[in-house]
């Protein structure tokens, strides 16, 4: 190599070092932004020990029947473990699903609402909770 390439090279090596260590450092800080907000999946040990179905979001009080023509009713249970438990609920009518949406809670009791302009008409209802395309829960209700 030439007197005239080797103060290029040099640059070229130090801008090398600096990428790789910068890129290094930057994932480095994106897992401990996802630990620290309960996202990472290191020490994520959050589950689901109840499922059920509420009225009100003011306590934890399961119900197996929902009167007709209820406009608000809530998914409610409980969640034991530390990290975030994230997943999808699906509610279905006699079979066929009605409402859809993300859910995500920490350690302790929830309640995710669902709402019906015109209330709920007499039926059987399931709501699943998946996780990765996976039903890891379930509960059934009624509306008479």
């Amino acid at each position: 190599m030439d007197q005239q390439n080797r103060p290029v090279a040099k640059q070229l090596r130090k801008l090398f070092y600096i990428v790789i260590i910068g890129g290094l450092l930057g994932f480095l800080l994106i897992l401990i932004i996802l630990q620290v907000t309960g996202r990472g999946l290191l020490g994520n040990e959050a589950h689901l020990t109840e499922f059920r179905v509420c009225l009100n979001d003011t306590r934890y009080e399961p119900v197996d029947e929902v009167p007709t023509g209820t406009t608000v009713f809530f998914v409610c249970g409980v969640i034991e473990g530390q990290g975030m438990l994230q997943g999808v609920l699906h509610l279905y009518r006699d079979d066929q699903m009605i409402d859809s949406k993300l859910f995500e809670s920490r350690e302790g009791t929830f309640h995710e609402q669902f709402a019906f302009e015109d209330g709920v008409t007499v039926g059987d209802y399931t709501i699943d909770f998946f996780v990765a395309r996976q039903v890891i829960e379930q509960t059934e209700f009624s509306v008479r």
